[in-house]
């Protein structure tokens, strides 16, 4: 793997974990609908993370959950867990930003966020399971 791509990997995890972040802050403020979408976008940036691992890109969600299942729940290498989870947290997101109507409670808005919380960690366990090791900082 060239130093691009561990660069890319490295913007995509501190992607997932600024969006985590941001959705502590949108639980914190009720902002229940924000904090579904950043709870799905954390999963996702993580997700396009452990893709380019294998030098995989998706330029859709939905290529993203495809490819996720693919080439890392269907051999084993992340439980079925995380492909379930990664697509109950895009389903949560396309009612949270599309529905007009939806209003999420605070114990869903929570359990999304958690989840996109085991989500990124075992993303990180497995990248670094399989010797990835972030870029020098300049």
């Amino acid at each position: 793997m060239d130093e691009s791509a561990r660069a890319n990997i490295q913007d995509y995890l501190a992607l997932a974990h600024e969006e985590l972040e941001d959705g502590v802050l949108a639980l914190a403020h009720a902002r229940y609908r924000l904090c579904l979408s950043r709870a799905y976008y954390a999963a996702f940036y993580a997700a396009s993370a452990i893709l380019l691992l294998q030098g995989i890109k998706r330029a859709r969600h939905s290529g993203v959950e495809s490819a996720l299942r693919q080439f890392f729940v269907k051999p084993g290498l992340l439980e079925e867990e995380y492909g379930d989870a990664y697509e109950e947290l895009r389903s949560a997101r396309e009612e949270s930003d599309y529905a007009l109507g939806f209003e999420p409670e605070r114990s869903l808005a929570e359990a999304n966020l958690e989840s996109a919380q085991r989500f990124v960690s075992r993303v990180e366990e497995y990248l670094r399971s399989a010797g990835f090791t972030p870029p020098a900082k300049p």
